[in-house]
């Protein structure tokens, strides 16, 4: 079987582009400095909690159409200008966040009908979950039980309708104001609050600096006053 990408959407078989896939088992790196103290043993571990974006290496080739296909794939990858969506046939179930820099350099054979080059995507660190795109309708307000089944904190997309309060592991909480009768939609990752392009920030009162997470395992989810929750709760691994 030959392997594909999907890439923003598109699938590299209208290219002829297959890929193989050993880049796929990287992992990324955490960003972490180590400072020497005098008259102390061993080197104290300064952690910023993050992981860093990393190249995410294809090995391709284009065995077809050659000349049509790679002038078509040349122009789509370098017209892209921010993040997208990349799956792989290796992973199904998983996608991650991509960007395209370059350069662009295939090796031609002579009589120019093919190509073998390495496709190479600058990606966030997160290998996003298929089955954290599901959204889960929790109905009117109320204290649930979520799993977060992966040893990472994932930022959920919340959206509430009604006015009322959200806790989160007694730890976390957040206000809803100003919404009758609509809807808000809370991006924890982004740290947004928007009903459709409007801003809803003003609305939505968040104590402290840092919008709720689902922990690894169980946790409890507390609303208050709503008339109707959803949530996706986005899982990832690494």
């Amino acid at each position: 079987m030959r392997n594909y990408l999907i890439i923003d959407g598109m699938d590299s078989t209208d290219f002829g582009l297959y890929v193989s896939g050993p880049g796929t088992f990287s992992a990324p790196a955490r960003e972490v400095q180590t400072l020497q103290i005098p008259g102390r043993s061993g080197d104290l571990i300064v952690t910023a909690n993050r992981l860093q974006n990393y190249d995410l290496v294809y090995p391709a080739f284009i065995c077809r159409d050659f000349e049509r296909n790679i002038e078509n794939l040349r122009n789509f990858l370098l017209s892209r200008v921010s993040y997208f969506r990349l799956e792989d046939s290796y992973h199904s179930d998983e996608y991650r966040q991509a960007m395209y820099v370059g350069p662009f350099d295939p090796a031609v054979t002579q009589r120019l009908r093919a190509a073998k080059f390495d496709l190479v995507f600058n990606v966030k660190p997160q290998r996003f979950l298929k089955s954290g795109e599901k959204t889960r309708q929790l109905g009117a307000a109320d204290t649930y039980v979520l799993r977060n089944p992966t040893r990472f904190i994932a930022r959920p997309i919340l959206r509430l309708y009604g006015n009322g309060t959200f806790r989160l592991n007694t730890l976390n909480y957040f206000t809803v104001t100003n919404n009758a009768g609509t809807y808000v939609d809370i991006d924890c990752e982004l740290m947004m609050c928007h009903t459709g392009p409007t801003d809803r920030n003003a609305d939505v009162t968040v104590p402290g600096t840092d919008t709720p997470v689902l922990l690894p395992g169980l946790n409890s989810l507390l609303f208050t006053g709503f008339t109707d929750i959803y949530i996706t709760p986005r899982w990832w691994i690494v």
